[in-house]
């Protein structure tokens, strides 16, 4: 009959010293799990990123024991919720960031997390979107105009809820005589609509 036993599983065939009758002695070592939490270093919660299609599918993170040795890998759902790691050594552990996708930046950083026995520790990161930037260029005509302009716009992506991005943009006389001007801001990944407002006044 095949018998499984469990990885922390030790048998000792003991030889005694008095020539007496060998037998055998046994030792269960502790173990502890570990698992992961993934959220965006964000001011938009999981729900307006997953409405753009943002998710943490993808993300991996290696387990390293205290002796530095690859002992797993905690692999990210879409929501950011990983695999539990079972059956590790307790004591010190190291967790490292080894695979990202399209929508954060990998972050290396080790994080030192302490395992207890017969407990889960679970490891909370944040990591950074990807930067994603739209450029606003406006050109007046006619450019016989004098002094400089300021026009508004109102960036919105598909959110839900939509996130909308105010954008000023200074227009003043180039070295063409051309009324030109841009602006650049930082936004979220995604789809957006780009409408010029009204002028104030």
């Amino acid at each position: 009959k095949n018998v499984t036993v469990p990885n922390r599983f030790e048998v000792y065939l003991c030889d005694p010293s008095d020539n007496k009758q060998d037998f055998i002695a046994w030792k269960i070592t502790d173990s502890a799990s570990c698992a992961l939490v993934k959220s965006a270093n964000s001011t938009f919660d999981n729900s307006v990123l997953a409405s753009l299609g943002i998710n943490y599918a993808g993300i991996e993170y290696t387990v390293y024991n205290s002796a530095g040795t690859a002992v797993g890998v905690l692999k990210c759902n879409a929501g950011g919720a990983t695999n539990t790691l079972t059956g590790l050594d307790t004591g010190t552990c190291t967790v490292k960031e080894t695979k990202t996708n399209k929508w954060f930046t990998l972050d290396p950083t080790p994080v030192s997390v302490t395992l207890a026995s017969g407990k889960t520790s679970t490891v909370k990161v944040k990591n950074d979107l990807v930067p994603a930037k739209v450029k606003i260029e406006k050109k007046v005509t006619p450019s016989n105009l004098e002094g400089s302009f300021t026009f508004n716009f109102l960036l919105t992506n598909t959110a839900n809820p939509a996130v909308n991005y105010p954008v000023s943009v200074e227009v003043t006389q180039d070295e063409n005589g051309e009324l030109t001007g841009s602006a650049e801001v930082s936004v979220l990944p995604g789809t957006y609509t780009c409408a010029e407002l009204p002028p104030q006044g």
